[in-house]
């Protein structure tokens, strides 16, 4: 998510703010319906979208990454640890090729 540099997010050191990344919804608030990776201005030096925020990220370290809707904030140095085996609405994975 950082790419070569050690930036703050995958899109470089600027603040979250809602057209990089999906977080801080209230309890209760709708979600926008939108298409995923929309929010274009959070796209890391590879073109990878929605590295910060939309749901916490499976990794391979067995930890959660990233953050998600409901978060505060977001960060690609936010971890989550919880048991593999526990579902949420807040968890999800990527999938790439």
């Amino acid at each position: 998510a950082r790419g070569d540099d050690q930036r703050a997010y995958p899109w470089g050191d600027a603040p979250p703010e809602a057209a990089r990344a999906h977080y801080n919804r209230r309890k209760g608030a709708p979600a926008p319906v939108e298409d995923p990776g929309a929010r274009t201005a959070g796209a890391a030096p590879f073109g990878h979208r929605d590295l910060c925020g939309n749901v916490w990220e499976w990794c391979s370290e067995g930890a959660l990454r990233g953050g998600f809707w409901g978060a505060p904030k977001v960060s690609i140095d936010e971890r989550l640890v919880d048991k593999p085996d526990r579902i949420s609405g807040g968890y999800g994975f990527r999938c790439a090729r």
